[in-house]
């Protein structure tokens, strides 16, 4: 299934409209209110921040999304040019399986979703899985996936991991992925980071991210060792890991 132009941007927007809706209004209300003069510098430097804030996510959004290489999978080829089997793991949103089917075409590829309701409450996600409804694998518990002890070869987690906001339940996932991979088997993480350039792109919505430093113990706390490290884009980074007795 070939993306569109501008399918990130659009999905970004539709899954997330209200949070728009809602600072347009707030700008739109700030800018009505007749406010004492002397509170009139304060109100525009804070109209001056909201709206840089909104655009800033929708173009990082953009270039993220639809101009890098993160859908165009080269990075992932370039690491894992023939792989025979992948297991990709996602957390209720799934545009990426269907794509990997026909970057890696020979490929046995199992995917697996641990949305939980009762922990992702986010209306997001609800808008995400109505719009992408599931196509392919089954629904999991992120601390008891059905693979096998040592028998993976690649496991992928994009973009989804940090939907365990505790580190109890990150690191019962990542062991999980340490106790399935082969002894020569890799797993491959993509992740926003909670740090100063996705701050300047998301404003305070980069607190949904978690910080390098917490993945780096959530994943050594799991049994992961880190092999390669890469910025995919300025605000996306890659982890490929071993498990450490295989390391």
């Amino acid at each position: 299934m070939r993306r569109s132009r501008f399918q990130g941007l659009l999905n970004v927007v539709r899954f997330n409209y209200d949070m728009y809706v809602k600072a347009g209004l707030v700008l739109v209300l700030a800018y009505l209110i007749p406010w004492p003069r002397p509170l009139l510098p304060l109100v525009g430097l804070g109209c001056l921040g909201a709206t840089y804030f909104l655009l800033a996510s929708l173009l990082v959004s953009h270039y993220v999304y639809d101009l890098s290489d993160l859908y165009g999978w080269g990075w992932l080829e370039k690491r894992f040019p023939r792989p025979d089997r992948l297991v990709n793991i996602h957390s209720g949103f799934d545009e990426t399986t269907e794509q990997l089917k026909q970057v890696f075409p020979h490929c046995e590829i199992e995917t697996l979703d641990f949305y939980d309701p009762e922990l992702m409450t986010e209306p997001s996600i609800e808008r995400a899985r109505a719009t992408y409804p599931a196509k392919f694998g089954r629904s999991v518990k992120s601390h008891e996936l059905p693979l096998a002890d040592g028998a993976e070869p690649l496991i992928c987690c994009l973009l989804a991991a940090h939907e365990l906001r505790s580190h109890t339940d990150k690191v019962a996932f990542l062991g999980e992925v340490a106790r399935s991979l082969h002894p020569e088997g890799h797993f491959v993480m993509i992740e926003h980071m909670r740090d100063p350039a996705n701050f300047l792109a998301f404003g305070p919505g980069f607190v949904h991210f978690f910080s390098r430093s917490t993945w780096l113990r959530a994943l050594s706390d799991a049994g992961l060792s880190v092999r390669e490290e890469f910025a995919l884009t300025p605000f996306l980074r890659g982890f490929v890991c071993r498990a450490t007795s295989q390391s």
